[in-house]
């Protein structure tokens, strides 16, 4: 059995960014369904054909990753907006809500003249990520599930990690 659309794979992998360890997926292997968009569009690629216990390891752009960095997401807010003693710092992160409530994130890029410079960019985005993956298990994926994807919820319950970055 190969890795394409409608299978459920488990994958273990090991996500290097200049050669540092910035994501694995550790004591269990990570799952989703192929072909539905629940991982970035290279980490996908590359799976594509792959059988049980293959391993690889391959090198994905930021145009297939989480994007080059865009200047528009770049934002400075004034320090007033921050709670009192917030004790802002180059590289804290904050988590805040859009106009519609849904969750986002900024890292802190500069504290200068009472504003913070604010980047809404994904952690990595214009990253190069380096992947070594090994296929653990592959079959069709339940009618239960395709239905939730097809519908409209393509998060799976690692949502929010680095191989299932909700859109």
């Amino acid at each position: 059995m190969k890795v394409s659309k409608n299978m459920k794979v488990d994958v273990s992998y090991k996500l290097y960014i200049d050669n540092f360890i910035v994501d694995e997926s550790k004591d269990s292997p990570f799952s989703f369904i192929f072909g539905y968009s629940q991982v970035i569009p290279g980490f996908e690629k590359n799976l594509l054909g792959m059988s049980i216990n293959e391993q690889k390891n391959f090198f994905v752009q930021p145009e297939d990753g989480y994007g080059v960095v865009r200047d528009e997401l770049f934002e400075k807010i004034p320090v007033s907006h921050f709670p009192p003693n917030s004790n802002i710092q180059v590289g804290q992160v904050f988590q805040v809500s859009d106009q519609n409530g849904n969750p986002m994130q900024f890292t802190v890029e500069k504290i200068e003249n009472e504003e913070v410079l604010a980047n809404f960019n994904h952690p990595l985005s214009g990253k190069i990520l380096n992947f070594d993956v090994t296929v653990k298990n592959i079959q069709p994926a339940g009618e239960k599930e395709l239905s939730m994807l097809i519908n409209g919820s393509n998060c799976s319950s690692g949502c929010g990690s680095c191989c299932s970055d909700c859109h």
